[in-house]
């Protein structure tokens, strides 16, 4: 093979650096016993979809909070630790030792792919992490397992491009080759079932649903399962596709947790439906560093499901708000979408100041009108939106966005409780 001159490894997301305003973590916790209803199961894969929806927080899975987030952070450092003494030695042409560690690395990062694939730029890394360990493959003469961490590589960053900086000249012929490869192979499916069932099945960082199910089209290689299920411990191991439309199976046996905090959430949940103080909320929010949490409370039969949300604000140690509905499992995002909705404006996230409540007018309302106009509902989609929850009234205060600055109004719409797009 020929000798390979010069190696880089920048990374792409890091060089960037995109600013971001933060977002505050949010969480939901649903009490529906140890075997929910398929019913119960869907409004609550709903609501998580609703709020992975929202764009002024960060929503992260209970099951996820529920390990120690300490050891979590510390175990990731110890990964990129690993990873960069990987890069070093193949620097110095210590090609063995450089395989061995960037692979020891980047297997203790998929072991926490569920503290990763949240974050757009972590995901980002560590594809970029297995383009390196494609990179020392190549450098041992190690053609298929090249391949391999390519093809791994294309699943999680699907619009890699070959790097002169840092590839070495001589790879480009193999990675075109392994992009035709995974193009020619086209997908297949894979059937996931654990035990016990009811877990949230995550195929490289995206939800395909509650197990056992079917996640189909999925890109040729070593896709990452991610189980979690609340009181065990998250999983994520590699399942290899080979497309051509072929399917396989995978069991997976969850592992309890031995010690979760899920007792003290189950107490919280209580003390909001009983209107008291909920101290324990406040630990969990502290040392998860979440300061939102989203309590939902279950009942109902058969195809409708009765559902009461309490919004927690850690920040203020107190319950923000709560919203109660029924809702058809046949169909739950809708409705799931405006108790939510309702819900958010009552935490205040917004950059509004000053809450406007409206009243509900007599007769036919003021804006029936502006609502029949064909710019209306296009401007309110791009505004900035709080609900406002007093007692039975429910309000809307919009105010687009200026270029003086983000508490810059321009424009101020009221809508009393029923109006369209309220919900209630």
């Amino acid at each position: 093979m020929a000798s390979i001159v010069s190696l880089a490894f920048a990374d792409p997301a890091s060089a960037r650096k995109r600013k971001r305003r933060k977002k505050p973590k949010a969480t939901l916790y649903l009490d529906a016993g140890p075997e929910p209803r398929p019913q119960v199961r869907a409004v609550k894969e709903a609501l998580e979809g609703v709020l992975e929806l929202r764009k002024e927080i960060r929503f992260v899975p209970l099951s996820q909070l529920l390990e120690d987030p300490a050891a979590a952070r510390k175990a990731l450092k110890e990964a990129k630790t690993l990873t960069d003494k990987g890069k070093e030695q193949l620097a110095n042409l210590e090609v063995e030792e450089g395989v061995k560690t960037i692979a020891e690395g980047v297997i203790a990062r998929e072991a926490l792919f569920h503290h990763i694939y949240n974050d757009p730029d972590e995901l980002e890394q560590h594809a970029w992490l297995l383009a390196d360990l494609a990179v020392a493959h190549y450098m041992a003469g190690d053609e298929e397992a090249t391949r391999k961490s390519l093809l791994q590589a294309f699943l999680l960053h699907a619009k890699m491009e070959f790097d002169e900086k840092r590839f070495p000249p001589q790879m480009k012929e193999m990675f075109s080759e392994s992009r035709f490869l995974a193009d020619e192979m086209g997908t297949g499916d894979v059937y996931v079932e654990t035990h016990p069932a009811g877990a949230a099945v995550r195929v490289n960082g995206k939800l395909v649903g509650l197990s056992p199910v079917a996640a189909k089209g999925l890109g040729t290689g070593a896709n990452l399962v991610t189980v979690a299920l609340e009181g065990y411990k998250t999983s994520t191991q590699r399942v290899m596709v080979q497309g051509g439309g072929e399917s396989s199976q995978v069991n997976i046996d969850m592992e309890p947790l031995e010690d979760s905090p899920m007792q003290g959430l189950q107490e919280g949940l209580s003390a909001a439906n009983d209107g008291g103080p909920a101290p324990g909320l406040t630990r969990f929010s502290r040392s998860r560093k979440t300061p939102i949490l989203f309590l939902a409370d279950v009942g109902g039969e058969g195809d409708l499901v009765n559902l009461t949300i309490f919004a927690f604000d850690g920040r203020k140690k107190k319950l923000a708000g709560r919203v109660s509905g029924s809702i058809s499992a046949l169909d739950p995002a809708p409705e799931c979408k405006d108790l939510i909705n309702t819900l958010m404006g009552a935490l205040s996230l917004g950059k509004v100041k000053k809450p406007v409540v409206a009243k509900a007018p007599e007769g036919d309302p003021w804006y029936q009108g502006l609502t029949k106009s064909k710019w209306f509902w296009p401007a309110v989609g791009i505004a900035a939106g709080v609900v406002v929850v007093s007692g039975a009234t429910v309000g809307i205060y919009y105010g687009t966005r200026g270029s003086s600055g983000p508490d810059h109004r321009r424009t101020l719409l009221v809508l009393p409780a029923g109006a369209p797009g309220v919900g209630f």
